[in-house]
């Protein structure tokens, strides 16, 4: 239990930093959505930038079964390392949108 409680913040730490970093004045706001109940945690953008409205995700994980799945990423950032940096343990982090035949190479 305690590492699933690590596991939340380093999450949350982590997608508040990303979130702090795309603030903009350009009307896009950044959304962090914590569901600790369900474990589902999500950075998501909604706005207008000029003449183009934005909605959808960023970054997303789970926890799933004590481990943490990296569900999501529409960014250019690598965080797997930021995480274990974090207190997240390599051999529990999966990359959930990697298809199962491949996860067995990411941790």
């Amino acid at each position: 239990m305690a590492n699933l409680n690590q596991y939340r913040v380093s999450i949350e730490t982590l997608l508040k930093q990303y979130a702090e970093l795309g603030k903009s004045t350009t009307g896009v706001e950044a959304q962090l959505i914590f569901d600790r109940e369900r474990d589902h945690y999500l950075l998501n953008y909604v706005g207008w930038q000029q003449e183009q409205y934005l909605c959808g995700p960023a970054l997303q994980f789970d926890i799933k079964e004590g481990k943490v799945w990296f569900q999501y990423n529409a960014t250019e950032l690598e965080v797997i390392d930021e995480l274990i940096a974090l207190g997240v343990a390599r051999q529990d982090i999966i990359i959930g949108f990697h298809p199962p035949y491949l996860r067995t190479h990411s941790n």
